[in-house]
């Protein structure tokens, strides 16, 4: 076999090199737990690149970088519309930023909070959950008075006897869209309200499917 060089750094031709030594001197690094747990993952194919950095960083005591928000302008922006009162176009740009980050939790909460004062705002235009909605205008008119398919699919459910509340149930809107719509309603001379009597209502079963959808009445302009 041919030398490759002098052989001097070879532990096998040259007595001097004190391997025994050299290992006394080493500072092994501390095996726990997490370094096989992150070990095995990433022999398996389990472990993702991120995960991997962020296991090092703790076993190595690194503290994680901080998270950058890519919704932080909207969020100003939604909170300042709070502040200003605008709570249409702050619940306008926050499901703009769920339609991206539908988990996102500062913009659910944000949202939720935005729709029930909206949904105050509402009924206080309208009157009491048990008040009865009615149709005052010849239904041959309709034409006449801009309904789009969600006001005609309200009209439709609207029967003299059903309250608010109980619309809520039975159109399978948000309640927020099933108020608005009443009050745009009502806004036309379309409905009026007629006093009812307080009395119990049914627990409904799931969301419905059309709220699902989320009709945001107002924001798109649909007319058909």
């Amino acid at each position: 076999m041919a030398d490759d060089g002098d052989g001097e750094d070879d532990p096998r031709t040259n007595p001097t090199f004190d391997l025994a030594g050299l290992a006394r001197t080493a500072q092994p690094r501390e095996v726990t737990s997490a370094t096989f747990s992150y070990v095995d993952a990433m022999l398996t194919g389990l472990l993702s690149d991120s995960e991997f950095v962020q296991i090092r960083d703790e076993i190595l005591g690194e503290p994680p970088p901080a998270l950058h928000d890519p919704h932080e302008a909207a969020l100003a922006h939604v909170h300042a519309r709070m502040a200003a009162g605008d709570h249409v176009t702050a619940l306008h740009a926050v499901e703009g930023i769920l339609e991206t980050s539908p988990g996102h939790e500062v913009a659910l909460r944000v949202a939720e909070q935005c729709r029930t004062i909206l949904c105050v705002a509402y009924q206080q235009h309208l009157g009491a959950g048990h008040d009865i909605p009615e149709i005052v205008v010849p239904v041959h008119t309709l034409a006449a008075y801009g309904i789009d398919r969600w006001s005609a699919y309200m009209l439709s459910r609207i029967d003299g006897k059903s309250s608010i509340d109980e619309l809520v149930d039975i159109v399978g809107f948000t309640r927020l869209d099933t108020l608005r719509l009443l009050y745009e309603l009502a806004r036309r001379g379309v409905v009026a309200f007629a006093p009812g009597a307080p009395r119990p209502r049914p627990s409904a079963p799931g969301g419905g499917a059309v709220a699902v959808a989320r009709i945001r009445l107002g924001r798109r302009g649909e007319t058909g």
